[in-house]
């Protein structure tokens, strides 16, 4: 529950969904590797259809809540985000309104001239993962980047975007005078800005592989892909070991296991891959061992206290 407010903070659905996904794959991997699936009672069936049922009502309120007080992440600051986020799920005559005014807006979108909507299913969680209609968009825009000559913009905004993933110690002793802050929008509210010609919302729209690598390097985007995917899959795939017996698992690829298979989905384009390979890998391990170094000296410790 304490992970869950917290993650509350950042007005990021994956934040809160993780923790929870993760759980429910493990377990679930562990009852294939058990091998206790046909040994399941009806009774626990049901109650884990139940409990399914719940978690996706909770989840699926806050999606909607968060959408609706996206506009202020910016603005507040994280504990009255939090606050304001816990009132609107209160406020349930609000929340009704907003998925009406949600689905008019929806029925009058009939063509992407009329604006951006990222709605193809109703079901949040799967909106992500099957949205043809964010790759369809993306395209119908990057279209319009190339006909008006702009990728130039699409490509200092990818560049930069490099940079900020390089640690600010870094930054400074390259002599790279970027601020961090000055990029509070997605990839996608820049491909729509450049596509209409208006300044910038941070509205944090998502985007497409396909339609950002248009839009950024023309057919150049293809190969650029491959290597990215080539790279980000001997990433992956070192944290499996093979024998001639067995198959072991990293702990870490385990923990990292919904957030790998995310990795593809709608989001920031192909900046997340580079991301990945430059930073988020080598990140994440290094902080892995650290901790299981820090947890491995405290269980020693208290070990010996009790001797």
């Amino acid at each position: 529950m304490f992970i869950f407010t917290i993650n509350v903070a950042t007005n990021s659905r994956e934040a809160i969904i993780t923790p929870i996904a993760i759980i429910f794959l493990l377990f679930f991997l562990r009852m294939v590797k058990k091998n206790v699936i046909r040994r399941v009672s009806p009774l626990r069936l049901l109650v884990s259809i139940v409990v399914v049922v719940v978690v996706y009502n909770v989840l699926n309120l806050f999606s909607e809540v968060m959408l609706s007080t996206r506009s202020q992440r910016s603005n507040v600051t994280k504990s009255e985000l939090i606050k304001n986020t816990f009132q609107f799920v209160q406020k349930e005559n609000d929340k009704r309104k907003s998925y009406n005014s949600v689905a008019e807006n929806h029925k009058v979108m009939k063509t992407y001239k009329q604006g951006w909507d990222e709605t193809y299913i109703d079901n949040f969680m799967l909106n992500r993962y099957a949205n043809i209609r964010i790759t369809d968009e993306t395209l119908y825009h990057a279209q319009h980047v190339q006909q008006r000559d702009c990728q130039s913009l699409m490509i200092i905004d990818f560049m930069n975007r490099i940079y900020m993933l390089l640690p600010t110690p870094v930054l400074q002793w390259l002599n790279i005078s970027i601020d961090k802050s000055s990029n509070s929008f997605s990839r996608g509210d820049r491909l729509y800005s450049i596509s209409v010609n208006k300044p910038v919302f941070a509205g944090f729209r998502v985007i497409s592989h396909l339609g950002d690598g248009l839009a950024t390097f023309g057919y150049w985007y293809f190969l650029i892909q491959f290597i990215l995917f080539w790279c980000v899959f001997k990433l992956l795939n070192s944290l499996v070991y093979c024998t001639q017996n067995r198959v072991m698992y990293s702990i870490y690829g385990l923990v990292c296991l919904f957030t790998f298979l995310g990795m593809f989905r709608n989001a920031n384009g192909c900046i997340g891959e580079i991301g990945f390979c430059l930073r988020g890998f080598w990140q994440g391990v290094i902080i892995f061992l650290f901790l299981s170094l820090i947890i491995q000296k405290s269980i020693i410790f208290v070990s010996s206290l009790f001797r």
